[in-house]
């Protein structure tokens, strides 16, 4: 889900303030936890760890998890000058999202499974799963 989210965020040269994640139970109730980052994100990895985080200590899990959403809002242009953190490695974000442009475009022209991460290599996860 990070994935394609940060894919269409680099593809409209947008970043992200206020990630979301909005989670249904097996109730069918929604539920929606956020937080407002110091630094706009759009990769994949920050994408990701951002609603890691916020699903294992901001949701309350009173009962078991149907379906999970990840949204990004505050948006703003990657034209338009931003405040560098001096917490935030600036040159690892540049290689980041290069990465992830380069990943998008494999997906885009052989399919979305023709790369997976890693970290899934040896989990069990079937080959034909979309991650």
């Amino acid at each position: 889900m990070a994935e394609s989210v940060s894919r269409r965020l680099q593809e409209s040269k947008e970043y992200g303030r206020t990630i979301e994640i909005s989670i249904r139970n097996n109730q069918l109730k929604w539920s929606a936890v956020q937080m407002t980052v110091d630094c706009p994100v759009c990769t994949t990895s920050e994408l990701a760890h951002i609603a890691m985080y916020l699903f294992q200590n901001k949701y309350r899990f009173v009962s078991p998890v149907r379906a999970l959403g990840i949204r990004v809002c505050n948006l703003v242009n990657r034209k338009e000058d931003s405040q560098i953190s001096f917490n935030r490695n600036v040159i690892k974000q540049a290689r980041q999202e290069a990465i992830d442009g380069c990943v998008g475009y494999l997906k885009k022209r052989f399919g979305k499974n023709i790369i997976k991460p890693a970290s899934i290599l040896n989990t069990g996860v079937p080959k034909n799963t979309d991650i």
